[in-house]
């Protein structure tokens, strides 16, 4: 048996007494990663041990790799952040509200455009639209542009919003020319060697890793073909899937990019836009400026209800931390948190 650290022994603890299934988690700096970890397993019931090289379910942490590929096509010219969604797409117009005609990339990416949410997938289930995915892409938003525009709840001055990142991505299939799917795979899986799919991970392999809801006071595996449904147009939103060394390695880009040395990539300024350009929510990515002694932190969460996956990055030193785990009930959330925090004291020295 190998030894374990003292923190190890509490991040054991706490999947434990908060009953997980099973958990990855990783820590990392700009230059390197620190600590990788699996532990239990990928489905409740069977004894299938995770491993690093095992994928979960990102949700929306999803919108930051959207956002990402924005940047890129920004940065090569194909696109403005302040490209209008409307001079893309002239056939709309006519027909969508007055509320929506000064969309744009950056504002749909930002949540500032106002669009309706659409977050409760069951709203989504007798939606159906023909043709290949960016048709279908297409025809959903002009669906989205005929509905009211939502009131941004008190205090906050942006609408969270699925929708509005199907439509920062059909802007980028207009100017690109190419699917978003197939750009996704070739800015991020070719040019920085980094391994992402869309999916749940046990649709994508049968020895995939499974979602957990509560039932009769269990965690019980979600099979492949009761997962929520999740409509293809819906993927640069919420439907990417990452084993969580990849995902170490996709923080240690925003790491460095926040200090000038990802410039192959994208200029410091962009990463800060990315995490920083707006308060609370700026480019796919909540922050908080003004916490821990003035330290920035830049944060992401995603679930639909079977995985939960959480990522947090203090920039100003350097350290970024993502814990996976394939359940998202509350019980399970709390262990998040707190293995959050066993894992700040222990390497955020």
């Amino acid at each position: 048996m190998v030894a374990q650290n003292n923190y190890q022994h509490l991040i054991d603890s706490i999947a434990k007494s908060h009953q997980l299934v099973g958990m990855t988690y990783t820590v990392v700096h700009g230059e390197k990663e620190v600590v990788a970890a699996a532990w239990g397993n990928k489905c409740a019931g069977e004894h299938q041990p995770l491993t690093l090289s095992d994928r979960f379910h990102l949700g929306a942490i999803s919108k930051t790799l959207t956002a990402w590929v924005a940047a890129r096509l920004v940065e090569q010219g194909k696109i403005q952040w302040q490209t209008s969604f409307f001079s893309l797409f002239p056939s709309l117009q006519s027909t969508s509200r007055k509320a929506y005609q000064e969309a744009t990339l950056e504002t749909l990416l930002n949540h500032r455009a106002m669009i309706p949410a659409f977050t409760n997938l069951a709203s989504l289930e007798n939606l159906t639209f023909e043709g290949s995915v960016r048709e279908q892409r297409e025809k959903f938003i002009a669906y989205v542009l005929q509905q009211a525009p939502p009131t941004p709840p008190a205090g906050q001055d942006y609408v969270y919003s699925h929708a509005g990142y199907v439509m920062a991505a059909a802007m980028l299939e207009k100017a690109s020319g190419t699917p978003f799917e197939e750009l996704a795979v070739a800015l991020i899986n070719e040019e920085l060697a980094i391994d992402i799919n869309f999916g749940f991970p046990n649709q994508l392999s049968k020895q995939g890793v499974c979602g957990h809801q509560l039932k009769n006071g269990k965690l019980s595996a979600v099979s492949s073909k009761e997962n929520v449904k999740i409509l293809s147009f819906l993927v640069p939103a919420l439907d990417f899937s990452m084993n969580i060394q990849n995902y170490g390695k996709w923080l240690r880009h925003y790491l460095l990019g926040i200090q000038g040395k990802d410039t192959k990539n994208l200029p410091q300024s962009v990463y800060e836009k990315l995490l920083f350009g707006y308060k609370d929510y700026a480019l796919g990515w909540n922050n908080n400026q003004k916490v821990e002694n003035k330290m920035r932190i830049a944060s992401s969460d995603g679930s639909i209800g079977t995985f939960f996956c959480h990522t947090v990055m203090y920039p100003d030193k350097n350290l970024g931390i993502a814990i996976f785990i394939n359940s998202a009930e509350p019980a399970s959330i709390m262990a998040v948190q707190q293995i959050q925090k066993v894992l700040i004291k222990e390497f955020g020295k």
